[in-house]
């Protein structure tokens, strides 16, 4: 079993159809992070976003980076930067959500 396994297993186990409703990726991002492990988001984003289109793997990319900041409060910010900068690394410009609810651009 590869070192990174586990997180097919993960996810077969929840059985959610919709990888936009699913949990067990946010829960990973969350322990990943806490733990200091953030050079595996990357890893996990892409086993998250398998065979989606581009707009659905940004709303995935939404709920990861939204999970790393709430729980910055329990493991701090320095760990959540440290989670963040490999997996904005991994994107492609084109990739990177730039979401923001107060966003004025078209």
């Amino acid at each position: 079993m590869a070192p990174l396994d586990f997180l097919t297993t993960f996810r077969d186990s929840e059985g959610a159809q919709d990888p936009l409703r699913a949990s067990w990726y946010i829960a990973a991002a969350a322990g990943f992070a806490a733990i200091n492990q953030g050079e595996l988001l990357p890893v996990l984003y892409r086993s998250a976003t398998l065979d989606l289109s581009l707009e659905d793997a940004k709303i995935v990319q939404r709920r990861i980076k939204e999970v790393i900041l709430k729980c910055s409060v329990f493991y701090g910010v320095p760990r959540s930067g440290q989670a963040l900068g490999p997996l904005y690394n991994c994107l492609s410009e084109e990739e990177i959500d730039h979401y923001g609810p107060r966003d004025t651009r078209p």
